[in-house]
């Protein structure tokens, strides 16, 4: 890590790239092609992706003539499409109805802290969860 804190990037070796490369397979995914799977997968499945789902199955629709057919594929969605609402709602033209935990959730205040530049954050976050446990007797 020395050398990104001294230069900004790293140098991977070629012989681990080598050995990922023997293992992985990586897609890049444009907006559009995210906008369009939501969009063939709601038509397709009646199902709504949010974006980081589709962004998953838009690279394993890229990939698939490169995987071993008889190995199942299994896609995780990571959040709720109500979280993206303004993007699903376009790419399905449908509205998106919030979960009431969401909704219960988006109804509280925005609370947030801001830390100077120069300060250790992580020694201050420290400092804060012990304060406000002590304060709610935990």
């Amino acid at each position: 890590m020395q050398e990104f804190s001294d230069n900004g990037s790293v140098r991977i070796p070629d012989e681990i790239i080598n050995a990922l490369r023997s293992v992985c397979l990586s897609a890049s995914v444009s907006q559009q092609s995210v906008f369009e799977t939501i969009q063939s997968v709601f038509h397709e499945f009646d199902y709504v992706l949010d974006p980081h789902t589709a962004v998953a199955c838009s690279a394993w629709r890229s990939l698939s003539s490169q995987l071993d057919p008889s190995v199942a594929t299994i896609i995780v969605g990571t959040a709720h499409p109500a979280k993206f609402v303004e993007t699903v709602e376009s790419a399905i033209g449908q509205s998106v109805v919030l979960p009431k935990r969401l909704q219960d959730i988006l109804s509280l205040p925005t609370r947030s802290i801001d830390f100077p530049r120069d300060l250790d954050w992580t020694v201050e976050l420290r400092r804060l969860i012990v304060e406000k446990s002590r304060e709610k007797g935990n």
